[in-house]
């Protein structure tokens, strides 16, 4: 079986897709190294200035948890810095995830449309607003029947 490489642009790309990667390029989705390592910078994700090293999928039975296997997955939006195998071949990775249901998507979904919270406190505070204001009419219609009765 032959194997060749074709670049396409990032709309072009699925989950479940096969990718060789190289080094000084941008991940332009999440993707699991199934093959190999890579130093990467996430300092657009995180912050962090300090690479980070990711590691190939250990072949185990276990089910893949994003939160369990940070170590594997090549978030989108990072700079792969190095990608290498001990083998000399190819780093090998699959589509994980794309648009915004990647990480840097979701990132940019929840500054686009931000979830209001209602919180307990806030509630409370309105119920109790309400409740001084209707005292405040209940008062005042005594006051006006006491002053006009009594008149």
């Amino acid at each position: 079986m032959s194997t060749y490489f074709v670049e396409l642009s990032s709309d072009k790309i699925v989950p479940g897709d096969i990718v060789y990667l190289k080094k000084n390029t941008k991940a332009v989705c999440d993707m699991i190294l199934l093959e190999g390592e890579c130093l990467v910078d996430e300092a657009v994700l995180t912050g962090e200035s300090v690479p980070c090293s990711k590691i190939q999928l250990p072949n185990d039975s276990q089910i893949f948890s994003s939160k369990k296997n940070q170590k594997n997955i090549i978030f989108c939006g990072s700079k792969i810095i190095q990608a290498f195998t001990r083998e000399g071949k190819n780093v090998k990775a699959v589509v994980y995830k794309t648009g915004f249901s990647s990480k840097k998507g979701s990132m940019v979904r929840d500054i686009l449309f931000p979830k209001s919270e209602t919180f307990r406190f806030e509630k409370e505070t309105n119920k109790l607003i309400l409740y001084l204001i209707g005292m405040v009419f209940i008062l005042i219609v005594i006051y006006y029947v006491y002053i006009f009765g009594i008149v």
